[in-house]
């Protein structure tokens, strides 16, 4: 039987207690022990400033302190050792809030009989030990979730830089811009491509999932994008290219949905392409109308050569394109209830009027106050989200 050798520091005020204690202890078969002992805490703290004990017998009244409070400073002071409090038969309520406050275990004084202190004193050792490692292990946790983040926050600015690259000089007085990721890094994008002095084009997309991978797809779908552009001959081009490129690359059940309009100011026409994405919005306050920019078409990346529709609108000065992922219409009240598309058109067309800044504050701020409650009085989102507002 392999007998366990330990340092004890015996912290008792009554010498018959302590004596008993000892003597028991004299009786294991199991436990080789070495005990100090003293009477009060101060003089607990001397001890344990200049030496390393694997248990500490503590009684809960001592001359100088008494109850919790006792257990409390010396798990502060020996946080590696393992703690057993003493307690009379009248005060085991008081024994338990000190084990749930840090001690590893406790006695009660005339029952320690060398069996029962046996068992708690190997146990207390074991129990504390488990806790020594957990402790470790959480520190381990806890630095590498900080490396993580920290990663996390250098990959955000990457891909904030991606995804805010210079918007042409022409549009950049004439659109506003809010896009959030729901966790700090995710997979909506953007893209405003002057094409020639009477063509732009507009793409939006939205990759499937959140946070890393969906932005390590974001970052491909932007590379494919500028690969193709140059080459496309239309909204509906790009995005059946972009399909064929992407498509080997992606896992089941990644994707992306998109929609891309190529605005031509000499025929003043509006030509778009949907893959999957929710219908967008042109603005007409000189018609007063809102126009459903809705096609049929799947998601990118599900299939090879998949044939998408192309459709064409006609445009005036002062028409503006609303071009959003599903994130700004999928937030939820106290309710449970649904934003949706239905009431974010209301609010498109209830202010089609104002400028874009103001007409994406206007919708911003109606999303947030619709759930603000359920998340605290503090807004949250559960999906990223992009919503551009571009004046023609």
């Amino acid at each position: 039987m392999d007998i366990q050798e330990i340092k004890i520091l015996l912290v008792e005020d009554n010498p018959g207690d302590a004596r008993l204690i000892r003597e028991a202890l004299s009786e294991s078969e199991k436990i080789k022990s070495s005990i100090e002992h003293v009477s009060r805490l101060i003089e607990l703290e001397k001890c344990v400033s200049h030496e390393k004990y694997d248990l500490i017998i503590l009684d809960l009244t001592l001359p100088d302190a008494t109850g919790i409070e006792t257990v409390t400073r010396t798990s502060q002071i020996a946080p590696e050792s393992a703690i057993i409090v003493l307690t009379g038969i009248n005060d085991e309520n008081l024994a338990v809030k000190a084990v749930q406050e840090g001690a590893q275990d406790y006695l009660v004084k005339g029952q320690a009989d060398v069996r029962v202190l046996e068992r708690v004193i190997l146990y207390a050792l074991e129990r504390n030990m488990a806790r020594i490692r957990i402790s470790v292990l959480r520190d381990e946790l806890q630095r590498a979730l900080l490396e993580i983040d920290e990663e996390l926050e250098i990959s955000a600015s990457i891909q904030k830089k991606i995804i805010e690259q210079q918007i042409p000089e022409y549009w950049k007085k004439r659109l506003s811009i809010y896009y959030a990721f729901a966790k700090k890094i995710g997979g909506d994008l953007y893209d405003i491509i002057q094409l020639d002095e009477q063509n732009t084009a507009f793409v939006i997309a939205d990759g499937s999932g959140h946070s890393v991978h969906a932005a390590f797809l974001s970052i491909m779908f932007k590379l494919a994008l500028k690969h193709q552009i140059p080459t496309s001959t239309g909204p509906q081009n790009l995005i059946e290219n972009i399909n064929n490129e992407l498509q080997p690359y992606f896992l089941d059940n990644m994707f992306f949905t998109a929609f891309t309009a190529w605005v031509n100011y000499k025929e003043m026409t509006l030509t778009y392409t949907t893959a999957g994405h929710p219908s967008q919005y042109l603005l007409s306050p000189s018609r007063k109308e809102i126009i459903r920019l809705k096609n049929k078409g799947i998601p990118l990346c599900i299939n090879y050569d998949t044939y998408y529709e192309t459709s064409q609108v006609t445009i005036k000065p002062g028409d503006k394109l609303i071009m959003f992922t599903d994130g700004i219409f999928e937030c939820f009240n106290d309710d449970g209830i649904k934003f949706g598309e239905n009431r974010l058109r209301e609010v498109l067309e209830e202010n089609m009027s104002l400028s874009p800044e103001d007409l994406k504050e206007k919708i911003v701020k109606k999303i947030e106050s619709y759930n603000v409650k359920i998340f605290g009085n503090a807004f949250s989102l559960i999906d990223d989200s992009v919503f551009i507002a571009i004046e023609l």
